[in-house]
C-alpha cells in the first residue's frame, strides 16, 4: 500500500523522542553506549597474547640453553647471537606452521561460446548435457 507522505503533519517531537532531555533542543545520550578504549584495549588482548605466549616460551628455553652455555665457560656475546638467531628461526618456522594457505590458486577460465541463431538452424548443437537439436522454432 502506498502512503502519501505530508510534511505538515510531522512534528518535531516524534522525530526527537524521548532522547530530548531538558534544553528544548536535542542535547544526545548522557552515558556513553558503547565499551569504548577498554573494548579496543581487550581486542587487541585477545589478538596479541597467543603471540606473547609462544615469544615467552621460546625465551624461557633460550635462557636456558644461554646459561648452559655460559656454564660451560662460552663467551656471553657470541652465546647471546647465536641463541637469539636460533629461538628467532624457531618461532619463524612455528609462525609459518600455523598460518595457513588460504586459497587455491588460479583457475581456468570457460571460454563464452557466442551462439547466432542464424548459424545454428537445422545443426545439431553439442552440449555436455545431451545433444540438442535446433530448428527455426527452437530446440527439441
Amino acid at each position: 500500500m502506498r502512503v502519501v507522505f505530508i510534511p505538515t503533519n510531522v512534528q518535531l517531537s516524534d522525530i526527537i523522542g524521548n532522547g530530548q532531555i531538558g534544553y528544548g533542543y536535542y542535547v544526545g545520550y548522557p552515558y556513553q553506549r558503547g565499551l569504548g578504549w577498554s573494548q579496543l584495549l581487550r581486542s587487541a588482548m585477545r589478538y596479541f597474547l597467543p603471540i606473547a605466549r609462544e615469544v615467552g616460551k621460546e625465551g624461557l628455553f633460550a635462557g636456558a640453553n644461554i646459561l648452559t652455555d655460559l656454564s660451560q665457560g662460552n663467551n656471553l656475546k657470541n652465546t647471546l647471537k647465536k641463541q637469539g638467531a636460533k629461538s628467532a628461526k624457531v618461532l619463524l618456522q612455528k609462525a609459518a606452521d600455523e598460518i595457513p594457505q588460504i586459497g587455491s590458486g588460479r583457475k581456468k577460465r570457460k571460454k563464452r561460446v557466442i551462439i547466432r541463431k542464424n548459424d545454428i538452424i537445422g545443426k545439431v548443437v553439442l552440449n555436455k548435457a545431451k545433444k540438442k537439436r535446433i530448428d527455426a522454432f527452437g530446440p527439441y
